[in-house]
């Protein structure tokens, strides 16, 4: 016979049980949920160490940057079958098209990208590119007889200058957003534009956001690594901070629910940083006093908002189209979301 205590006792547990908190890196956090809008940061050469060119110059090192607010990190193996250590571009195509296959050719669209499955699922894709992307664009792929699958459907705003007469943006105008297809920034004249990438990303995703309910958008960014291999440090953290504040931007909205932000990297140029005192002055004045070493052999991810959780961990960088789509409902990739 159950005694009254018991009954009691059972009910509190169950209500305990019940309205637990749900935490992850001691941040409350609602698992196994997909957002309405997806913003996906590819950031050329970035290892968490650099995060110190600009920790370290602010006037209180305690200060929190946007990466240590992130509630998941991931290390990504950074290799494929054909190269040990990739280019950035054959990096992030193979976590595009979730694919070791990647030769930086037409013979990589063989499969869908990631954007393709969540097109599926009712969702407008947008892709930025600052400036200086060079070989690293995804443009590259435009001249491929299977490109038009791959960005098909999806809207382009390149901070570049077009030779030809094609469509164009410029953040202090109405966005076109009338029909996809590809966007050229009218403040870029001959090798420079004159508008910064947080200027764009914030114009550009407010005005992508307001007109699709649902939204997968990808921002890349290959200046910083640019700056680091010509070992111009104050240029680096320039354009390091300048990613930090276009991150902080879309924080609040990941903690409220309403984006899942992911961050990753690829082809990460690793460096000593020098001791401090003289020898840090003249790191960053010049890059001196300082052992650049070859590309690692390891890039990394960094997550916050809803889904957040299916980045943590340590696996293959092809690894990251899978733990997009990913959801727990039915253990499978599921496109009903």
């Amino acid at each position: 016979m159950i005694s009254l205590n018991q009954i009691l006792l059972l009910i509190s547990l169950l209500i305990c049980s019940c309205s637990r908190n749900h935490t992850l890196g001691t941040s409350e956090h609602r698992f196994g949920k997909k957002a309405k809008h997806i913003v996906w940061l590819q950031v050329d050469g970035l290892e968490e160490e650099h995060i110190a060119l600009v920790k370290f110059a602010s006037d209180s090192a305690l200060e929190q940057t946007p990466f240590e607010q992130m509630v998941c990190t991931g290390g990504l193996w950074d290799y494929n079958l054909f190269d040990l250590r990739p280019k950035p571009l054959e990096t992030f195509m193979g976590q595009i098209l979730g694919s070791q296959k990647i030769k930086g050719d037409c013979s990589d669209l063989d499969r869908a990208a990631v954007w393709n499955y969540f097109e599926r699922a009712g969702y407008q894709v947008g892709v930025l590119e600052g400036e200086g992307m060079g070989e690293q664009s995804l443009l590259n792929y435009r001249s491929c007889a299977t490109e038009q699958n791959f960005l098909k459907n999806a809207y382009f705003w390149s901070q570049s200058n077009s030779k030809t007469d094609q469509r164009s943006f410029h953040y202090q105008e109405k966005l076109d957003l009338s029909n996809p297809g590809l966007f050229f920034d009218k403040s870029c004249q001959s090798k420079e534009c004159f508008v910064s990438l947080k200027t764009n990303v914030t114009k550009v995703w407010t005005d992508f956001t307001k007109s699709f309910s649902k939204t997968f958008f990808v921002i890349r960014q290959s200046e910083f690594r640019r700056k680091l291999v010509k070992k111009d440090i104050l240029g680096a953290r320039e354009s390091l901070q300048e990613l930090m504040e276009t991150i902080s931007f879309f924080i609040p909205k990941a903690v409220a629910g309403e984006l899942s932000l992911v961050i990753t990297s690829g082809s990460t140029r690793r460096f000593e940083f020098p001791s401090g005192g003289k020898d840090w002055a003249k790191f960053e004045k010049s890059g001196r006093k300082v052992l650049f070493r070859r590309a690692g052999l390891m890039a990394r991810a960094w997550s916050i908002g809803p889904g957040a959780e299916n980045f943590c961990g340590t696996y293959e960088s092809s690894d990251i189209l899978r733990r997009f789509i990913w959801t727990p409902e039915k253990d499978i990739l599921y496109f009903s979301f």
